[in-house]
């Protein structure tokens, strides 16, 4: 049987350039850690999409992964289809909670992917434990007063806007809430000051104490 992970892998060797270097964490191996290291919280498509940006924009032995803006915040196209392929091929499973009033969608490594990831921690355990804790920081942060539907919308929400805030702050290197909120306007991204100082020190803090990966700007 076809190995299907080894085989995206390749493709992805040959279709970008310049070939990710031998040492570097792929994104299949990246999403496995990640997931593994969420360990079961709550997590939906914006959220993973925020734990993404977070780790591969933190950890530098992630493969080079680029970040657009879109209007959720800062999306690669590549991570999610990653994420899609890794749920078609079996190694995730997505989820979802439905009631009368409301549906919650997350995440979860199936058995598979359970493999994938422990076979990934023996190769990078030290890039895993940085894992582990930029995710608990941001569950963190984001962590609900409330419960349910709006638990969820109040997790996707603010991961995003940090993201959004830490994303203008790398690319345009100022800390200014006002000059941040002018930024996120030409992409729009409605943050007046208040919003932004009040997500601000969590960005400040991924932007100085984490490795800081290179960001290929437009």
């Amino acid at each position: 049987m076809i190995n299907i992970i080894l085989l995206a892998r390749f493709i992805n060797k040959q279709s970008y350039k310049p070939a990710m270097d031998a040492e570097k964490i792929d994104l299949y191996d990246a999403l496995s850690l990640i997931l593994s290291a969420v360990d079961g919280r709550p997590n939906g498509k914006a959220v993973l999409q925020g734990l993404i940006y977070f780790c591969c924009r933190s950890v530098a032995n992630i493969e080079s992964v680029r970040f657009e803006p879109s209007y959720n915040g800062p999306y690669s196209e590549r991570a999610i289809d990653v994420m899609y392929r890794m749920t078609s091929c079996g190694f995730l499973e997505h989820v979802t909670i439905r009631s009368s009033s409301y549906r919650i969608d997350y995440y979860e490594l199936t058995k598979s992917g359970e493999h994938l990831a422990e076979d990934a921690k023996k190769l990078h355990g030290d890039d895993y434990s940085a894992i582990c804790n930029i995710i608990d920081k941001c569950y963190a942060a984001i962590e609900s007063p409330s419960a349910g539907p709006e638990a969820a919308e109040f997790r996707e929400k603010k991961l995003l806007r940090i993201a959004k805030v830490h994303y203008l702050l790398r690319k345009f290197q100022t800390d200014s809430p006002d000059k941040i909120s002018e930024y996120a306007k030409g992409y729009g991204w409605n943050m007046d000051s208040a919003l932004v100082s009040g997500h601000l020190p969590l960005a400040m803090e991924f932007n100085e104490c984490y490795a800081q990966t290179p960001d290929p700007w437009d």
